[in-house]
């Protein structure tokens, strides 16, 4: 097309449905010369900021949040993305959408479990309103399943990611995971000052991560997700986000934070052994209570 003439313009508006469509890969090609893409392109997503504060509808005169919400449930969350949001890297990805299985409340009143929760903070001292993410993941040895019981995924300060660390642990026991070098980094001092504040610590666990992200989160989570060893509970906490950024793993332009929180709870249940929590259902608060475990290890030591 480039070849059709002086000051020639060729328009093409569309969806793209597919990576390997022509619409997809006119935006894919570059300038053999310089590696400058060849065509100006634009892509347009209905939903703009998903999960921040600043969430708003790109057409809300047509197309309102609360509309986008009821046909994300009515299509399911690849075709929606697909058609609503140009976003179209699933084929291929290692967590199908229809993988997924899920559980209820009801079911969890019934288990003993062994609790584990990791924070993925995401972020240097400098990234203050960047994803933080943290899982809670309770292990029921009797069925030999995962259950997820709490997503957090938020744009948030990293005060606003330690309130929630220790509402998480609060709620479910357990220790919680935290990646090692943020701790080398400034998230050290952060934790410090904070329990400085609520006058005690939680049960961190610093963890070594040395490999690459993607890989790890594949390799733990894929066979759990394909065989229904892990389950999800729908409408939960931020956990239908949680399974999107799965869903999306491959996608460069959709954030992992979720996963890699996921993955560290996983993996603390798999390499440690911890004590069984009793868990109850707690309608008041639309979330799962459970009792505060003793035996874990204060990797902070304790306020004097």
């Amino acid at each position: 097309m480039g070849s059709m003439g002086e000051d020639y313009t060729f328009i093409m508006v569309g969806n793209l449905f597919h990576p390997k469509s022509v619409l997809s890969q006119l935006i894919a090609m570059k300038d053999e010369e310089d590696g400058a893409p060849l065509y100006i392109s634009r892509v347009y997503d209905s939903w703009l900021d998903e999960g921040t504060p600043d969430e708003r509808a790109l057409w809300p005169a047509h197309w309102p949040l609360e509309r986008l919400r009821a046909k994300r449930k009515l299509m399911t969350t690849v075709n929606f993305n697909r058609e609503m949001r140009n976003l179209c890297v699933a084929e291929d990805s290692p967590f199908p959408e229809t993988w997924f299985k899920f559980h209820t409340a009801a079911e969890i009143v019934m288990k003993d479990l062994m609790v584990a929760s990791f924070c993925d903070p995401s972020a240097t001292q400098a990234e203050a309103s960047d994803f933080k993410a943290i899982a809670a993941v309770g292990w029921d040895p009797k069925a030999g399943m995962y259950r997820c019981l709490h997503a957090y995924i938020r744009h948030a300060s990293p005060g606003g990611m330690l309130d929630a660390c220790y509402r998480i642990s609060d709620d479910y026991g357990g220790p919680m995971g935290i990646e090692e070098n943020m701790l080398k980094d400034f998230l050290k001092e952060a934790i410090d000052n904070y329990a400085l504040k609520v006058g005690r610590y939680i049960s961190w666990v610093p963890v070594d991560h040395r490999t690459n992200k993607e890989a790890r989160i594949i390799n733990t989570l894929a066979y759990l997700v394909e065989h229904g060893k892990i389950t999800f509970e729908r409408g939960h906490s931020d956990q239908d986000r949680l399974r999107e950024q799965l869903v999306y793993i491959l996608n460069k332009t959709v954030h992992d934070d979720g996963p890699d929180a996921l993955e560290g709870a996983v993996s603390l249940l798999q390499k440690y052994c911890f004590v069984p929590v009793s868990v109850g259902a707690d309608p008041d608060f639309g979330t799962y209570r459970s009792g505060r475990p003793d035996g874990f290890r204060q990797s902070f030591g304790r306020l004097h």
